[in-house]
């Protein structure tokens, strides 16, 4: 089991977050790339996201392959992290224990991560 939490710690251009208890810096479009697969993780059924609800546009599957990698030099031996279902879904793979720091995601400077916290912390109120 990975063990994600997302601080949203700002330092200099990156934001942090904890894998397995090391940290881990991120670029604002791999912070919200994670984002969205933790919130597709929490929030639906299957765990997918669509390519298009990440962002439109024709990068996503560049900026995922970034996302991998950019973790993967600061947390080595992790292995898979992310899957896709070859039809333009992605999602995180096997299991995971999420928490997010929602004090510091609402400074986050991208609306999109705004909105998908606020339905996490929504729905995590409703099953508590």
């Amino acid at each position: 089991m990975i063990t994600l939490h997302m601080d949203a710690t700002q330092k200099k251009e990156r934001f942090g977050l904890t894998i397995n208890g090391q940290p881990v810096f991120l670029s604002t479009t791999s912070f919200r790339y994670l984002m969205a697969l933790v919130y597709a993780k929490l929030t639906r059924k299957d765990g997918w996201i669509y390519r298009d609800d990440i962002e439109p546009g024709i990068n996503q599957a560049r900026y995922i392959y970034r996302l991998f990698h950019d973790i993967a030099k600061q947390v080595p031996g992790l292995g898979d992290l992310i899957e896709n279902d070859r039809c333009g879904n992605y999602g995180l793979a096997g299991d995971w224990r999420i928490s997010l720091n929602y004090d510091n995601l609402i400074d986050f400077p991208d609306h999109d991560v705004l909105l998908w916290a606020a339905e996490i912390k929504g729905k995590a109120a409703v099953n508590i």
